[in-house]
């Protein structure tokens, strides 16, 4: 009895870590998450614990301040600003412990504003994912122009070749 009961045991332990660890996730970016850089950069390439359905995600660039001044004149003509709990958000931050808590706090603010409404595009910069299509894991949005100085978020939703989505985001600043 105590065999099988250990054989379950362990059973259920590996199935809940496969599917803990069945998500896409970011494992690296360039420009990376939480880095300064020197312009000029005209794209950002993202690559993910395992391969996402390109047509089937969504990846959005925002400039930072413009986003979150849309975001405040949205929450003042509502009278409020919505409250979100994150308490497992999903978000892969990476090692960017130097970051500010508060530009983080904007950044997850508007990559939960571009996800939650596809018409959400103040401060969205116009950026083509490559490859456009298919399983890859790795991609690279290729922008429209040149980003100019400033702090940017990038955020996603990824589906997974196995069906599951993850959602995130990255900061970079692009210095002067």
């Amino acid at each position: 009895m105590r065999r099988a009961l250990t054989s379950l045991s362990a059973f259920a332990s590996l199935t809940l870590l496969a599917a803990a660890l069945a998500h896409a996730h970011l494992d690296a970016s360039d420009p990376a998450h939480g880095a300064s850089v020197s312009g000029p950069v005209e794209a950002v390439t993202l690559r993910f614990s395992e391969a996402v359905e390109v047509g089937f995600s969504t990846f959005k660039v925002f400039r930072l301040d413009e986003a979150v001044a849309a975001l405040g004149a949205a929450a003042h003509d509502h009278g409020q600003a919505e409250d979100h709990d994150h308490a497992d958000d999903g978000h892969d931050h990476g090692p960017a412990a130097d970051l500010d808590p508060a530009v983080l706090a904007q950044a997850e603010a508007v990559a939960v504003a571009a996800m939650a409404d596809p018409g959400f595009a103040t401060g969205q910069v116009p950026a083509i994912a490559d490859p456009g299509s298919g399983a890859h894991d790795e991609l690279t949005l290729v922008l429209a122009e040149p980003l100019a100085p400033g702090t940017y978020v990038v955020a996603w939703r990824a589906l997974s070749v196995d069906t599951h989505a993850s959602d995130g985001f990255m900061v970079f600043e692009v210095a002067d």
